[in-house]
């Protein structure tokens, strides 16, 4: 079993919303070139890291690159590059409520929903924050 779940952790796919698609006939690209450390570093990451950092829930953790993998595939296993969500802050203050966006502020958003209470303020603020989640030319993987 545990073979099993190893091999299931190590293929993990994003998909990517192809550019110019509207939202109601999205069409997506298969991004399958993540490293095999990943699932080792995220477990690592959730074990150092195990609450939101947005609304301090333990529950439906996952762990969000700051700056996306496929904009800059260098930062994929860098720690400073992570942040520990759950699923609701993961949409809402990662992505700005679209998996199309990503909040480059994420960190200070999450920072502030926690200190003050007020998760709505940083969700509106990750949504004037986002930008476009797609990759930058000519960028690829480094092999691991």
């Amino acid at each position: 079993m545990n073979l099993l779940k190893g091999l299931i952790l190590g293929l993990t796919l994003s998909l990517l919303p192809m550019e110019g698609n509207s939202s109601k006939n999205t069409s997506f690209i298969l991004v399958s070139d993540r490293s095999s450390q990943w699932p080792k570093v995220r477990k690592q990451y959730i074990v150092k890291h195990p609450r939101c950092e947005a609304c301090d829930s333990p529950k439906s953790l996952q762990v969000h690159h700051i700056i996306p993998v496929h904009t800059n595939p260098d930062k994929e296993l860098d720690p400073t590059n992570l942040i520990t969500l759950c699923s609701r802050c993961h949409l809402r203050i990662g992505h700005g409520g679209s998996f199309k966006t990503y909040n480059p502020f994420v960190r200070e958003d999450a920072t502030l929903a926690l200190a003050s209470g007020d998760r709505k303020s940083s969700e509106e603020r990750a949504r004037k924050n986002r930008l476009p989640n797609k990759p930058l030319e000519g960028k690829s993987r480094t092999p691991s």
